[in-house]
């Protein structure tokens, strides 16, 4: 930055498009400015990448950036124009200032296969944000090469952002229906409600149901609340689902998910089937940042108890150790994977 303005060249090359995604082959150069006095500098990039998802041959896909106004554009242009696994990809984005120099408006759009997505947004700069967006994917899988797994069914979504009181409020009406997702089969998935401040302190009431599961010999319905801000995202959990032979499976649970520092506060958790009990004695606490560690979880299982104080995978803390009691020892085999690394004594 030199007398208040910007003279930057700049060039990206990835070479092995695998480090970003396992699933993606080929690869990616961009090349731009960014030149002009402070508020009135202009950002311009374009490049292309060679690409596909495991399976497909590459295919040429053009990139394009244009933004004015720096550090606070004023305009902002995005195009992405070519084919991805043998099918037309299009994204276009814009955002304009409008006449009274102070309100931005946003619209994007995406096409691919059967997925269209489109969005426009309205931006004050002294009121809260309000806009839509509308998505729709009549087969995923279209998806299933790129996140390597086999999917099937279709989903759609809206989105209504409007003013409440000094924040913006998003409804979310989302639906998903005749899923199969490597094996597991799924009838409908039905997400409802809103999310408060969603581009600041995001706090949900959602409503997540799930209908006609048939995975792991198991079959029912799942109902999923989430309520709160991410720090203190409450999640209750409800299932009614019973196994092949028609013996009912049941599990109530309740946590506090801390989503930044990656942690769970388990405070309920009660399980029956075939005439076995799994209950939760006290809070536990799993924290997932490093690894998986889980401390003070005290079960009662088959009529015994289960105590894990403390640990888990990657985690060396000395005082570690599970242990397991109870008059049935043989109902404790197999409920714990050795895939997991934890350490201790049972």
């Amino acid at each position: 930055l030199r007398n208040g303005a910007l003279n930057y060249n700049f060039a990206l090359a990835l070479s092995d498009l695998s480090r970003l995604a396992h699933t993606l082959d080929g690869q990616l150069n961009i090349s731009g400015s960014a030149t002009g006095p402070l508020n009135k500098a202009v950002l311009q990039a374009s490049g292309s990448a060679q690409m596909a998802s495991k399976g497909f041959s590459r295919q040429h896909v053009s990139i394009g950036l244009e933004a004015s106004g720096l550090p606070d554009p004023s305009s902002v242009r995005i195009v992405v124009d070519g084919r991805f696994d043998d099918a037309p990809l299009s994204i276009k984005g814009d955002m304009t200032l409008a006449e009274d120099g102070k309100t931005r408006r946003a619209n994007l759009t995406v096409g691919w296969r059967s997925l269209g997505a489109r969005a426009h947004m309205t931006i004050p700069q002294m009121a809260p944000s309000t806009g839509r967006a509308n998505f729709e994917l009549e087969k995923l899988s279209d998806f299933s090469s790129l996140l390597g797994t086999a999917l099937s069914g279709s989903a759609t979504a809206a989105v209504e952002i409007a003013a409440g009181g000094a924040k913006s409020r998003a409804t979310i009406h989302a639906h998903a229906s005749g899923l199969r997702i490597s094996g597991a089969k799924i009838g409908s998935i039905v997400a409802d409600r809103a999310i408060d401040d969603p581009f600041a302190e995001p706090s949900l009431a959602l409503t997540v149901e799930t209908q006609n599961i048939e995975a792991a010999q198991l079959s029912g319905m799942v109902t999923v609340r989430l309520v709160g801000p991410l720090n203190r995202l409450g999640v209750v959990l409800d299932s009614n689902l019973h196994d092949t032979s028609g013996n009912p499976a049941h599990l109530e649970a309740s946590a506090v998910l801390d989503a930044p520092k990656q942690s769970l506060k388990l405070d309920k958790f009660d399980a029956t089937w075939r005439g076995l009990t799994a209950t939760l004695k006290q809070p536990s606490v799993i924290d997932f940042a490093s690894g998986i560690a889980v401390d003070h979880l005290v079960a009662g299982v088959a009529g015994g108890e289960r105590r894990c104080l403390g640990g888990g995978a990657g985690d060396d803390r000395a005082g570690t150790r599970a242990a397991c009691r109870g008059r049935r020892g043989r109902d404790c085999r197999g409920t714990v994977d050795p895939r997991l690394g934890g350490g201790g004594t049972l």
